[in-house]
């Protein structure tokens, strides 16, 4: 019997996409209250504007799509939410797709 090499689930997002993203230029340069639609990614967690979301789970689509499992927190609730995230070419932009909604990032301060 040949051994079978069992890697763990990868939880971390690749270094490309990690950074600050806004749907709009106002989320990137806002204070808090104003900044409605920042996204914030660190390689294991998401910050958003009311909640946090831990990666639990990660899939490599290509070296600029992943589909990530969510464990979101915020106002007093937790629930779990399955989403890819796609990183344009050109590295500036990133779209997230919640719900059937397209949801498109700029990079911060690119």
């Amino acid at each position: 019997m040949v051994p079978v090499e069992i890697k763990p689930p990868v939880n971390r997002l690749p270094q490309p996409f990690i950074g600050r993203w806004g749907l709009t230029a106002e989320d990137c340069t806002g204070t808090a209250g104003n900044n409605a639609g920042l996204m914030v990614i660190a390689p294991d967690l998401l910050t958003f504007y009311e909640s946090r979301a831990a990666v639990r789970g990660l899939q490599a689509i290509s070296p600029t799509e992943v589909r990530v499992t969510l464990t979101f927190t915020g106002e007093g609730q937790e629930w779990t939410q399955e989403t890819p995230l796609i990183l344009g070419e050109d590295g500036v932009t990133l779209t997230r797709l919640v719900d059937g909604r397209k949801l498109q990032y700029t990079r911060c301060g690119a």
